[in-house]
């Protein structure tokens, strides 16, 4: 079982973002150098 679902709430504001998953995918060919500073960076 897996979440689908999350709800972040910002106290200070009051505004809340909600969160839904689905179709989930694993091993996709990612590694962890795909998620370092630099090339986080690069996908902005």
């Amino acid at each position: 079982m897996r979440a689908d679902k999350m709800l972040m709430l910002n106290h200070q504001s009051g505004k809340s973002t909600r969160f839904l998953w689905k179709n989930y995918r694993f091993r996709t060919g990612l590694s962890s150098r795909d998620f370092t500073k630099n090339s986080m960076k690069r996908m902005r």
